[in-house]
């Protein structure tokens, strides 16, 4: 995964709660936290991963208007002062964005409370709508089921994606979205979301959906083989009818947004002649790949077939340091829950592109090769 953007809660995911045709559809306030799934049942806060322009929480509000029909849309939280919504073009909607790192800057910096928002439509006319955000209850961390198996999916069947109940509810109303794509450069490319396997009527996923089908031949397309699965799960904490605009809805909302890379099985030069090889002497690593005994063989020396020779120390089942005699990567530390990410002593966190000797430099931005 070459970056991530800053995922904010998507708008149209408060669309089948929404009445439609009137100046003002839908008023809300949201909070988001973003995780990232590095292994079967553990995750980090995104800011973790090493990569660039991401943030652990989002404070999002804003309403579903056309331009030109709301002027001067502000909103003003508890004992403060008011702030502007301005209209975004892009979007098409009227959208506030604030980044956090932390959860306590998040809660210091937007308290519960009642948060008014006013305006003049060109119909209402002047309006105060007031929306009551209570305090942050974050949603559970919700891990895919099946990571191991996105790993290496074969593009050529099925792809399935085993969601983590939605148990936090809270006898409230929610919807799940999916999207998949990949990034070229500072480019992402959708290949996919859910939108194609939602009902008609509806945008987002029934709450109780555990399990996503994606036909065979959908996830293609990205020229490293890797992807990125981001998962959007959304509570309605609170929901009303706004005073002048009965017929839309108010409404604050607790998120969480889930990425996870997934890799295409890639069918690596060693496949066939090193395993067909007579007096083949050696071994398969479960998450590094495969290895060669060096002949004559000093001590802490060993030979992998896609990286090349390394010098390691401090090796277990679940991670170790190595050295790469390549000039350009120096040492290098990875783990059964990390790679294909590793970190260089030289260059910080860099990504392996599976079944090569070619690396991923995430804070240049730029894809090396190992110096022969």
């Amino acid at each position: 995964m070459l970056n991530v953007p800053k995922y904010v809660f998507p708008l149209l995911i408060l669309s089948p709660f929404a009445a439609h045709g009137q100046e003002v559809e839908v008023i809300f306030i949201e909070r988001t936290q973003t995780i990232h799934q590095t292994g079967q049942n553990t995750y980090v806060p995104i800011e973790e991963t090493g990569w660039t322009d991401v943030d652990n929480y989002t404070f999002f509000t804003g309403g579903f208007a056309e331009s030109g029909t709301i002027s001067n849309f502000t909103f003003k939280q508890p004992e403060g002062q008011a702030e502007t919504i301005p209209y975004d073009s892009d979007s098409e909607e009227f959208e506030y964005i604030q980044y956090f790192s932390t959860r306590q800057q998040l809660e210091n910096t937007r308290p519960p409370g009642d948060y008014v928002f006013s305006g003049t439509g060109s119909t209402a006319g002047p309006f105060n709508e007031t929306i009551f955000m209570g305090g942050y209850n974050p949603l559970g961390a919700k891990l895919v089921q099946n990571y191991d198996a996105l790993q290496s999916i074969n593009t050529e069947e099925d792809v399935v994606i085993e969601l983590a109940p939605f148990d936090d509810l809270q006898g409230k109303r929610g919807v799940i979205d999916l999207q998949i794509e990949y990034w070229t450069g500072n480019e992402s490319h959708e290949v996919w979301n859910s939108e194609s396997i939602t009902p008609e009527g509806e945008f987002g996923l029934d709450p109780s959906t555990r399990s996503v089908v994606i036909p065979k031949g959908t996830v293609w397309g990205s020229p490293d083989q890797s992807y990125s699965l981001v998962i959007y799960y959304s509570r309605l904490d609170t929901e009303t009818a706004p005073v002048n605009f009965p017929e839309a809805l108010s409404a604050s909302v607790t998120s969480q947004e889930i990425s996870i890379n997934i890799q295409e099985y890639v069918e690596t030069p060693w496949e066939s002649p090193w395993w067909n090889m007579e007096n083949f002497d050696g071994w398969y690593s479960g998450w590094l790949g495969w290895f060669q005994e060096l002949n004559p063989a000093p001590a802490q020396y060993i030979y992998h077939l896609d990286i090349g020779t390394m010098y390691y120390t401090g090796a277990s089942q679940e991670s170790m340091w190595f050295y790469v005699y390549s000039g350009n990567a120096g040492w290098i530390w990875t783990g059964r829950e990390l790679y294909p990410h590793m970190y260089s002593w030289d260059r910080g966190w860099i990504y392996h592109l599976k079944g090569s000797d070619w690396f991923y430099d995430l804070q240049e931005n730029q894809w090396f090769e190992l110096i022969p």
